[in-house]
């Protein structure tokens, strides 16, 4: 089970190595700290994957998990499934 927190933010991605540092990056600079950020990668074909994992081995706080087929609108789910916390919300990785 993943560690308690306040937030949960999901983020649901698919091919988004453009926009997804930007994402990242909007939740890290909250000033606001206690939130786990989740994303699930409905098997991206581009760079997504390899710069959501160097984000998670740098900040514990984010948990990536990369599916073994794209899952389509399933993935809504499955980071709801994973949310540990008070408050759960979506945000887009582009």
């Amino acid at each position: 089970m993943m560690e308690y927190s306040k937030i949960t933010i999901g983020m649901p991605v698919h091919n988004e190595e453009k926009l997804i540092h930007k994402a990242i990056e909007s939740v890290l600079s909250q000033t606001f700290t206690d939130f786990q950020l989740i994303i699930s990668d409905n098997r991206s074909t581009d760079k997504t994957e390899e710069i959501c994992r160097e984000y998670a081995k740098k900040d514990s706080r984010i948990v990536y998990f990369q599916q073994s087929e794209n899952i389509g609108i399933e993935t809504w789910m499955f980071l709801i499934n994973r949310a540990n916390s008070d408050y759960f919300v979506y945000l887009a990785g582009d």
